[in-house]
Parts: C-alpha cells; sequence; structure tokens
C-alpha cells in the first residue's frame, strides 16, 4: 500500500469538507422552516430552529432546556428587567426569560457566525420588539452598545472543558458585565462534565461573587450570584 501524496491529502480534505457543507446546508433548509416546539406547561410555546452539525452553539445543550424550563415556572423575577444571554446559542434561556418573565429587554449574544440562527430564533416567536442578537466575542471589550448596565446575566452551559483556552475569557467578561459592587445579577445554569470545569467555576468563577445554587435537573445546577463588593478568596454558596 503506497503512501498517499500531500496532493491526495488536499483534495480528499476538499471533497469532505465539500461534502460537509452539504449535509449543513441540506439541514439548515430542512430545518429553517421547521423548527422544534418546547412546551415548558407556562403560557405560549417556544419554537426554535437548530442546526446541529452546523457549529457547536446550533444545538440544544442540557443546561439551556433546564435552566428555559426553570425560569418558566416563573421562581425568578425578571419582570422589566434588562438582561443579556452569553453564549445564547439558540437563544432558548433569553427568549425564556422574555416570554414567560416578561423581561423587558433580552440581549442574546454569541459570536458572529450565530447571528442568523438567532435572529432566525426572535422571529420565529415573534419577540423583536422584546430580543435582539448581538456580537460578543468573550474576553474582547465589550461593544459600545453593551456598555450600558444589564440587571441580569443569564448563561447556560458556557462552562465545559475545552481546548482553546476560552474560560478565561469568559471569566474576564463576566466580571465586565457584572462589575464589582454593582447590584447586576448573574444567573448561570451548569453541568459538571470534567475537573477542569470544575476548578474553574470553583476557583475561578464563584469566589468573586456570593451565590446560591440550587438543583434543576438530575445534572445541572442554576447558580444565582451576585458579584462582591470587593473580591475574596473564598466563595459563599449556600
Amino acid at each position: 500500500c503506497l503512501p498517499m501524496s500531500s496532493d491526495g491529502y488536499a483534495s480528499s480534505n476538499s471533497l469532505l469538507k465539500s461534502l460537509h457543507g452539504d449535509r449543513v446546508e441540506r439541514q439548515k433548509n430542512r430545518r429553517w422552516e421547521a423548527p422544534e416546539i418546547f412546551d415548558f406547561g407556562a403560557g405560549e410555546p417556544l419554537r426554535l430552529c437548530s442546526v446541529p452539525s452546523m457549529f457547536l452553539g446550533a444545538q440544544f445543550w442540557s443546561s439551556g432546556l433546564a435552566m428555559a424550563r426553570a425560569l418558566s415556572k416563573g421562581d425568578h423575577d425578571l419582570a422589566g428587567a434588562r438582561c443579556l444571554e452569553l453564549g445564547a446559542g439558540l437563544g432558548l434561556v433569553g427568549l425564556a426569560a422574555a416570554r414567560y418573565l416578561r423581561a423587558q429587554k433580552v440581549v442574546l449574544s454569541d459570536l458572529e457566525e450565530m447571528q442568523p440562527l438567532l435572529q432566525r430564533n426572535i422571529e420565529l416567536n415573534d419577540m423583536s420588539g422584546t430580543c435582539e442578537a448581538r456580537t460578543l466575542v468573550w474576553g474582547d471589550a465589550l461593544p459600545e452598545e453593551l456598555e450600558t448596565a444589564f440587571d441580569v446575566v443569564l448563561a447556560a452551559d458556557v462552562i465545559y472543558p475545552t481546548t482553546g483556552g476560552s474560560l478565561p475569557l469568559l471569566l474576564k467578561t463576566i466580571l465586565q458585565l457584572c462589575p464589582t459592587g454593582s447590584s447586576t445579577q448573574l444567573l448561570l445554569a451548569y453541568q459538571p462534565r470534567a475537573r477542569e470545569d470544575q476548578t474553574f467555576l470553583n476557583e475561578e468563577l464563584l469566589p468573586h461573587f456570593d451565590a446560591v445554587s440550587e438543583p434543576i435537573s438530575d445534572l445541572c445546577t442554576l447558580f444565582t450570584c451576585k458579584r462582591r463588593d470587593t473580591d475574596a478568596t473564598n466563595h459563599q454558596c449556600q
């Protein structure tokens, strides 16, 4: 068996990329007009389009589903609040906050590549008057339109094991949105997956906040956090 030449590898990679692109486009075309329905038993169901083969964030994840279900129960008072969802993906959590908890304004933030899908899901739920999609890259300076203080920062499935070094960038952005001494609340849904992400949560993120935790599914926990007036080395989680 002769080894494949560099030209052969390039040709094979090009073919695989082309086949993957075709599969993504077919899936997108099929799902764009056929969204999934999520009925949490609390008012009008949510309609969301997902394209799992497109990007990591273009699919449903367990913490997001659990958090949306928890918000639909009405136990958290977000009426009239200005909210921002970090790493919104499909926008499930932010849309749930707007629909079921009557948040005044919800910004669904994610990378530029996710903007068309976020905008589509806003339109599917007729929530353009309440929700908007914005690009936010973790670790970068906040865009001018996001510098105004938010009442609540929503985040689900944003802490996971990664080789790309995204967790320190996530921390930087969270601390920008929840500055020391501010009244901004962080609602964070988390599912442990690896020692790395558990260490980040307990040793890097939570020490900046006073936090109360509650289970919202067999695997997921919801942390309600408020930034401390001064940072400390040990967090308080009840």
